[in-house]
């Protein structure tokens, strides 16, 4: 981190070492303690005044002493600090202490230029999208600016980092959005032995998936399924869709599948079985990302299926004897992930 932004940051310790220059107690009070009936915080624009005025307030009062003051500095750059702030700090500016007011100075250290270098197949507006919350003239939210961030390197053809610079302004730092990308869309082949004897050992699938649809990000998954041996009896088809929703720094996933299975004829004891089945999934998932703790990271998954399976099992010995059953569902679901 650059030595302007280190003083953004620590402006606080700066201040405490400037209070004995700065501060002029009552000559006659040789203890250094004066009273204190209010603060006045000037260039507040991010967090509610009344806000402020609560948390100041137990600091005020009589016999109170530079540590008082010092300790509603610290106070009110840990409330910026918690609403994720980090950039903006508090200054005493030089004042008499005893004149019972306390003045103290919020710098909201706003974003100068913004850059974006690295992207290959991915356009500037895209990446500049992913993260909502870097705007010129505004000062960064880091908390969520790092959800947004996430959030956009969850897709699969890119990642991007910041780093903050010194602006040309004391008040201001300079954004790069660092990218890392390829192609958007792929399409691959996929083979593996976990059939069986009545479907085909081999299964074969082709998948297509689009990481950049409309320029925004969605993810588009297509795939479809069968096997080597009996390609007519085996169909299964796939889609998701994927929907990063930036401002939030939540998603949504859409997603869909059918399929038609013909098992042929299976032996059950003395009988023959013509088993074959068709089903579809039809699903939604809200995916709300919690707030990181340290380097925990954990999220709550909502979602709502519609599941309808039509089961076809007859008996070869007797005709139009059916033993299947159609099953259609709806359920709602709760998870947690992390």
């Amino acid at each position: 981190m650059s030595n302007r932004l280190s003083h953004l940051i620590f402006g606080s310790a700066i201040a405490a070492l400037a209070l004995s220059a700065w501060a002029q107690p009552d000559v006659n009070d040789p203890i250094g303690h004066f009273e204190i009936t209010r603060f006045e915080v000037d260039g507040n624009t991010l967090l509610g005044a009344a806000a402020i005025d609560r948390l100041l307030a137990p600091f005020a009062g009589k016999n109170r002493d530079f540590g008082d003051v010092q300790r509603a500095l610290e106070a009110l750059e840990g409330a910026y600090r918690r609403h994720g702030y980090d950039v903006v700090h508090v200054v005493l500016p030089e004042q008499e202490l005893n004149q019972g007011v306390v003045h103290l100075t919020v710098v909201e250290t706003r974003i100068g230029t913004v850059a974006v270098e690295g992207n290959k197949s991915f356009g500037r507006d895209n990446i500049r999208h992913s993260v909502p919350g870097i705007l010129e003239g505004k000062s960064p939210n880091i908390v969520k600016i790092s959800a947004s961030l996430k959030l956009a390197n969850e897709n699969p053809a890119k990642k991007t980092t910041l780093q903050l610079q010194d602006g040309e302004q004391d008040d201001e730092v300079n954004a790069i959005l660092h990218v890392t990308d390829e192609k958007p869309w792929r399409v691959g082949l996929d083979l593996d032995n976990t059939g069986d004897d009545a479907t085909g050992h081999t299964h074969a699938g082709v998948v297509y998936q689009n990481a950049n649809m409309f320029g925004l990000d969605h993810v588009l998954s297509l795939q479809y399924t069968t096997t080597a041996e009996h390609p007519s009896q085996v169909s299964v088809y796939g889609a998701g869709y994927h929907v990063p929703l930036y401002a939030y720094g939540d998603s949504v996933d859409f997603f869909a599948s059918y399929s038609d299975v013909n098992a042929g004829t299976v032996a059950a004891g003395i009988f023959d079985l013509q088993v074959s089945g068709k089903g579809s999934v039809y699903g939604v998932r809200y995916n709300h990302n919690m707030k990181r703790i340290g380097d925990y990271e954990s999220k709550l998954i909502y979602g709502l299926d519609y599941k309808a399976f039509k089961n076809d099992v007859q008996l070869v010995q007797i005709t139009g004897f059916q033993l299947g059953s159609d099953v259609t569902v709806h359920p709602l679901m709760v998870g947690y992930a992390g």
